[in-house]
């Protein structure tokens, strides 16, 4: 599963890194990631609050690679694998949001900005996914395959069928 941000390389970028292409190990002034939680256990709080306070369940996604970026922006993003292949997991709902951090330097504290959370299910995103794919005029054998995998997916969670789904062999993700 992978959540996407793209952010505008503007006057606040080049204050705090000034070259036009980011490379997280040059960079000791200016980080991007994610935060992601389950729904379920954000309980009396908000992912932002509980990602401050350390709380172990939010899951830090620090954007070591970029995914895409050229003059005026930078994509990255922040991706879950190795997803249990439960249709409960399938159906769980996560909460995520995007960060940029800066300092003025080395010793200073990091300063968050946060964009506003989302919420989606691997579910969701799968049927997004196979609308995309089967929307693919030509597959390649690849997509075909992919697209496979997703119906599988689909069906399974329709169906409500509480088994595993797919083998070994069917590492999509």
């Amino acid at each position: 599963m992978r959540f996407a941000a793209t952010v505008e390389k503007n006057e606040w970028y080049d204050a705090y890194y000034g070259e036009e292409i980011y490379a997280y190990a040059d960079s000791n002034n200016l980080r991007f990631g994610t935060i992601v939680a389950p729904s379920e256990l954000l309980e009396n709080t908000d992912l932002i609050t509980a990602y401050l306070g350390g709380n172990p369940v939010v899951l830090d996604i620090p954007a070591k690679k970029i995914y895409a970026q050229d003059a005026e922006t930078l994509t990255f993003t922040g991706v879950l694998t190795q997803i249990p292949r439960k249709t409960s997991t399938y159906t769980m709902k996560l909460t995520a949001a995007f960060y940029i951090c800066t300092r003025e330097n080395e010793s200073a504290q990091w300063e968050y900005r946060f964009s506003e959370t989302l919420e989606r299910s691997y579910f969701e995103c799968a049927q997004a996914a196979l609308k995309t794919y089967e929307a693919v005029e030509n597959p390649t054998q690849e997509q075909q395959k992919v697209l496979l995998q997703l119906r599988e997916l689909v069906a399974a969670v329709d169906n409500d069928d509480s088994l595993w789904l797919g083998g070994e062999e069917n590492r999509w993700y």
